[in-house]
């Protein structure tokens, strides 16, 4: 019907389907080829997006957001900013890659952390290797609005909390 009212053809080969682990095997090759589509055999991504549940491994699944920031920041860490570039590129650029994510999952609390982590220690000058070395303040004081006098920086599981909602 799609095709008929569009004139659009539809690309059965870009098609997966995912099915339920406890789904018998000769139901998923019923559906498979009454569909023209292929099944999901390993972890594929969408959009940039896993594209199947997420259970147990979370960490590992978003692990690809803390090397994309992590690459971002460290290549403007040689560089010689002032508090300025640095605000501007924790506040843009870097806080907006895991935005997409955070609309469709609740990023784990641990990763969270450490993508704050890493944010913190690029606004102080440091690297990952130097991460014991003082903080002069916590990440929590950066996130506050700045008419309270902070930095305005996002707190991610807020934010997260707050795109989920939107979703709702």
């Amino acid at each position: 019907m799609y095709e008929a009212d569009t004139g659009q053809l539809i690309n059965y080969q870009k098609y997966e389907i995912f099915f339920n682990s406890n789904t018998p095997r000769h139901v998923k090759t019923q559906i498979s080829s009454l569909l023209g589509v292929s099944e999901i055999i390993g972890r594929g991504k969408y959009w940039g997006l896993p594209s199947i549940s997420i259970r147990r491994k979370k960490k590992v699944v978003f692990n690809f957001l803390k090397d994309k920031i992590w690459s971002r920041l460290n290549h403007w860490l040689t560089k010689n900013l002032s508090k300025v570039g640095k605000e501007t590129l924790i506040m843009s650029p870097t806080q907006s890659i895991p935005t997409y994510c955070m609309r469709v999952f609740l990023l784990p609390s641990t990763l969270e952390e450490e993508l704050q982590r890493m944010m913190n220690l690029f606004w102080w000058g440091l690297s990952i290797q130097q991460s014991k070395v003082i903080n002069w303040l916590k990440w929590e004081k950066h996130t506050m609005k700045k008419e309270h006098g902070s930095m305005g920086f996002r707190h991610l599981h807020a934010f997260n909390l707050a795109m989920l909602e939107k979703q709702g």
